[in-house]
């Protein structure tokens, strides 16, 4: 069974590997196919493996983006030889691909099909995957408008506390900022009087 820390170590020098990813996708590109580098290094992609090559090379490039807030295993939906080689693709029931950034989040459904055929093969599997996920997406919409109601109650204390002036300072040469403030202080004006009446979320 691969090693989870070795896995993370791979994760982390995708940066560097940039270029033998690229060389992976024109061999995609072109279904397949081998690279020679020199006499002791070539890469190659059996045309027979494409659909498994396909999500290991786009994991590997989320990898290489960084900044993801989830393991690399749990990017991943195949799995991987002791060589970090992909063994077969994802299977059915949940996407290829889950990468949880910090703000956002990206559900990552592969395919080799073209053209309209695209939406009817992988359309459905798509919503389904997504559906299977709502809990996981939830909790994400959850600690986002947790965070959003912190950071509003945050300004909403300054206010309180006679702040408003250092607030507006601080952001003096920013307009767009002073006016963040202001939808911010009006929102809460409208988020308390509905709290005062509803259970915390």
């Amino acid at each position: 069974m691969l090693a989870k820390t070795d896995e993370i170590q791979y994760a982390n020098d995708q940066c560097n590997q940039w270029q033998e990813i690229a060389d992976y996708m024109s061999l995609l590109i072109k279904g397949g196919g081998k690279l020679v580098y020199d006499e002791d290094n070539a890469i190659e992609i059996p045309k027979d493996e494409t659909p498994a090559y396909f999500e290991w090379t786009l994991w590997r490039a989320a990898l290489a983006i960084d900044h993801m807030v989830n393991k690399p295993h749990e990017v991943r939906g195949f799995r991987l030889d002791s060589d970090f080689l992909p063994v077969t693709a994802a299977g059915g029931g949940k996407g290829d691909l889950y990468c949880e950034f910090e703000d956002f989040m990206i559900l990552t459904e592969v395919t080799m099909s073209t053209s309209s055929r695209q939406e009817a093969m992988e359309g459905e599997p798509v919503r389904r995957h997504v559906s299977v996920n709502s809990d996981l997406i939830n909790g994400y919409i959850k600690n986002e408008f947790e965070k959003r109601l912190a950071e509003k109650n945050s300004v909403l204390d300054e206010i309180i506390n006679g702040n408003l002036i250092d607030i507006q300072n601080r952001y003096r040469n920013k307009k767009t900022e002073i006016t963040k403030i202001e939808e911010m202080y009006n929102e809460l004006k409208v988020e308390l009087d509905y709290e005062q009446t509803s259970v915390t979320v």
